[in-house]
């Protein structure tokens, strides 16, 4: 497995795809955009290793949208048409997506549930697709009732 990241560049404010690091004894001394400029302050992402439905690379802090239909064992006439946002993040040692729960219970699905076929009201795999991240596109976690400012608190 190759380990991917990708850069929110704070004082450039934009997103930088395949930055280049220096590091010595694993810790990071400098970053750098692809076209050898400087990165000083940063967020970095790590790419989880799973694509969404139309082929994009999904990485920690994407913003994403999924149906709860196509995840839990629920009657389907009970969840149609539900879509869902939540925001990609590492937890329990695995990727996965918290969201808005309408209950108590726990608000993270790991990303291996969006891949394996389950055979239960004929439910087919969800489409899960990334629609933006909580850097570039803070507007679309105005519906996300979560804990979704703690990032933006500690970014």
């Amino acid at each position: 497995m190759k380990f991917k990241f990708r850069i929110w560049d704070d004082e450039r404010r934009k997103m930088c795809n395949n930055p280049q690091f220096d590091y010595t004894e694993g810790i990071i001394d400098n970053v750098y955009h692809p076209n050898g400029a400087q990165i000083n302050k940063f967020k970095i992402m790590q790419y989880t290793n799973v694509k969404d439905k139309n082929g994009k690379e999904i990485c920690e802090k994407d913003i994403v949208k999924f149906s709860i239909l196509g995840i839990f064992w629920c009657n389907p006439k009970d969840f149609q048409n539900d879509m869902r946002k939540g925001i990609i993040k590492s937890k329990y040692g695995v990727f996965g997506i918290e969201y808005s729960s309408w209950s108590e219970q726990e608000n993270f699905i790991p990303l291996s549930d969006f891949y394996y076929e389950k055979e239960f009201h004929n439910i087919p795999k969800n489409d899960l697709e990334v629609i933006g991240n909580i850097y570039e596109d803070k507007h679309l976690l105005d519906n996300i009732d979560m804990a979704e400012n703690q990032y933006l608190r500690k970014s």
